[in-house]
C-alpha cells in the first residue's frame, strides 16, 4: 500500500468509483454482438485500487461500481446485478491474492488476466444456478478467449495509469503561504 493522507486517499477511491460507475454504464450502453460480453474496462480502477490501496479500498470499488451502475441502468436486483456482483466480487479477492502473494514477480497484466478468467468462470457457475443447465458452460471457451483480450488490455491500461498516478504522487504539493 502506498503512503497517501487520509484526504488524498479518498479523492483517489472517489475519482476510482466515479470513473469505474461511468466506463459501466457507457459499456452498457454500447451493442456488442455477444450476449453478457463486456469489455470489463471498468475493472482498472479496481486493479488501481488494489495496486495503491488496501483490500477493503478494492472491495468498496467494486460493491460500489456495481450497485450504482446496476441501479443506473435498470438491472438492480435482477439476474445480471447477481451475475455482475459475483464476478467482480471473486474476481477482486483473486486479484488482490494473487498480487499479494506475487507482487515482486507479476505484472497488473497477469492480475488483470487472472481477475478476468475468475470473472468469466464466477459469472458462468451464477448462471449455472439460475438455468440449472450443463450446457451454460458451452461458451467457457469464448468466455475465456475474450477475457484473456480484455484482461491484457485492462492490464496495459492499469500498468499506465498506475505509473502517471505514482509520479503524481511523488511530486511535491507546495503549501500555500
Amino acid at each position: 500500500m502506498r503512503h497517501f493522507s487520509k484526504e488524498r486517499k479518498n479523492v483517489y477511491l472517489a475519482l476510482f468509483i466515479s470513473a469505474a460507475v461511468i466506463i459501466n454504464v457507457v459499456e452498457f450502453i454500447i451493442p456488442l454482438p455477444i450476449p453478457w460480453l463486456k469489455f470489463g474496462f471498468a475493472n482498472i480502477f479496481v486493479l488501481l485500487a488494489i495496486y495503491f490501496f488496501s483490500f477493503s479500498d478494492a472491495l468498496i470499488v467494486t460493491i460500489l461500481r456495481v450497485l450504482v451502475s446496476s441501479v443506473m441502468v435498470g438491472k438492480f436486483l435482477t439476474p445480471a446485478f447477481f451475475l455482475a456482483m459475483s464476478g467482480a466480487l471473486a474476481s477482486t479477492i483473486v486479484m488482490f491474492l494473487f498480487f499479494r502473494l506475487f507482487r515482486h514477480y507479476t505484472s497488473l497484466i497477469s492480475v488483470s488476466i487472472v481477475g478476468a478468467y475468475t470473472h468469466s468462470v464466477t459469472q458462468l457457475l451464477t448462471a449455472y444456478f439460475f438455468v440449472n443447465h450443463p450446457g451454460i458452460f458451452s461458451i467457457l471457451f469464448i468466455f475465456l478467449s475474450i477475457s484473456l483480450i480484455t484482461g491484457i488490455i485492462n492490464g496495459f491500461a492499469a500498468n499506465y495509469l498506475s505509473d502517471i498516478l505514482q509520479s503524481v504522487v511523488n511530486e511535491k504539493i507546495e503549501e500555500p503561504l
